[in-house]
């Protein structure tokens, strides 16, 4: 069985691919280098903050009143800045006790922070109450 004006079809597609071969080319190659660029500047743009919120480690010092809080929704990672003009990035902890467990969760503006070099656990100072994490450390899981 054959479909009238399917010959005719494919020839009109076959002189169109032909003809335009060069259009599709540069318009696949210029998709490419957008797509390789937006992804250089989202690297970019990540590493320029890691290098603003370094993540705080066993051997830093902090102490200090949350001025500014920003969760980070992928990770559930939490940066802040202290009104001694530092500013970290707090990784994950989780405490089983609290309300929310995630310190992402947990700190807000207007805490008090306080980490000892060498030291992994962060104390947070809120309204007389001492809360406690470890740094990438979940404590007490069973609580829950």
């Amino acid at each position: 069985m054959k479909i009238k004006g399917y010959k005719k079809y494919k020839e009109y597609n076959i002189f169109f691919i032909k003809k335009y071969w060069y259009t599709f080319v540069i318009v696949g190659f210029i998709s490419i280098v957008m797509f390789v660029n937006n992804i250089n500047d989202t690297i970019k743009k990540g590493e320029e903050i890691d290098t603003e919120y370094p993540y705080l480690k066993t051997a830093d010092t902090v102490k200090g009143i949350v001025i500014n809080a920003t969760k980070v929704i992928t990770g559930n990672l939490l940066r802040v800045e202290l009104s001694n003009g530092l500013k970290t990035n707090l990784g994950w902890a989780s405490n089983g006790i609290y309300n929310p467990i995630e310190i992402c969760d947990f700190v807000v503006v207007g805490d008090s922070i306080n980490k000892k070099m060498g030291s992994d656990t962060l104390f947070i100072y809120r309204s007389g109450e001492i809360y406690h994490f470890l740094l990438a450390k979940r404590l007490n899981e069973s609580s829950r």
